[in-house]
């Protein structure tokens, strides 16, 4: 079966780096995966004001942005399907029409008819985090989220799968298994002062990689007072990854998320490709 990747193509307010489609590209390949790009533009009602027309032309500055927005969309589109031909990508294109205040839920709502969303995530772009956290939380599916610097990816080969055993790892473990198939070495981290580990749930992990032929090698570190967030991105710079796998982290308050720990150090400090699942 071939995974499919959904990348949405965002365009308003500012749009997706070019080099952005490249690495997502190069992922594709890896996993013998096709794409599917979607071009997600503005739609601006007309707002009725008749001071605001008189003084600033309201109504010829919406049409613009949306003028504007389609026209990212296409040459985003265009440079998708052009790099995918050269990298041997099977390549869809689409496009859909939000209002600005509902572009992450239109954007979720796409998602969730795909086997994995792909979002590059610009460092300090609270726009692109907010994206990310509704797509984490609401699409229902992995969400591979990319840093600035991933133009191409590192060494997919090595993952660093992040696991204290709980439900949303065990999501997280499944979800990555395309990655893990075409691992050289996985290594599956604990961070041992964070959560208390029973020695069958090791074993368990142990038989369940060796069922699959995945290599791996269990690690257990201790944070010391590190945020444990921290300490994961910090052996992965040492193992040299180029990708890590971790369940998301969220408490519901009143229909929006206060995320866990890890995964806020991991989500706003973003230095490897994260598989995150929820």
């Amino acid at each position: 079966m071939t995974v499919n990747l959904y990348l949405p193509l965002t365009t308003y307010p500012d749009p997706l780096e070019e080099r952005d489609i490249g690495a997502v590209i190069a992922i594709a390949r890896h996993l013998g995966a096709s794409v599917t790009g979607a071009g997600v533009e503005v739609d601006i009602p007309d707002l009725k004001n008749k001071l605001a027309e008189a003084l600033i032309h309201l109504q010829d500055q919406i049409r613009a942005a949306e003028r504007t927005s389609r026209a990212h969309s296409e040459r985003l589109l265009s440079v998708l399907e052009r790099l995918g031909k050269e990298g041997g990508v099977t390549v869809t294109a689409e496009r859909f029409r939000a209002h600005p205040a509902f572009l992450d839920e239109a954007i979720v709502n796409h998602s969730r008819f795909h086997d994995m969303v792909v979002l590059p995530l610009p460092k300090d772009d609270m726009t692109a985090a907010g994206t990310a956290e509704a797509l984490v939380f609401g699409s229902g599916r992995p969400v591979l989220l990319l840093p600035p610097s991933v133009s191409p990816p590192g060494n997919l080969g090595t993952v660093v799968f992040a696991t204290d055993f709980g439900r949303v790892a065990t999501r997280a473990m499944f979800d990555a298994h395309p990655f893990f198939m075409r691992a050289e070495k996985v290594y599956a981290v604990t961070v041992t002062d964070e959560k208390a580990v029973s020695q069958g749930n090791r074993t368990a992990l142990a038989a369940h990689f060796e069922r699959h032929g995945i290599p791996f090698e269990p690690v257990e570190l201790e944070a010391k007072g590190t945020a444990a967030g921290e300490v994961l991105q910090n052996f992965a710079d040492k193992m040299g990854t180029g990708l890590m796998v971790m369940g998301a982290f969220g408490h519901s308050r009143v229909r929006e998320f206060v995320l866990g720990g890890v995964t806020n150090t991991v989500l706003h400090n973003l230095r490897h490709p994260v598989l995150m699942s929820y």
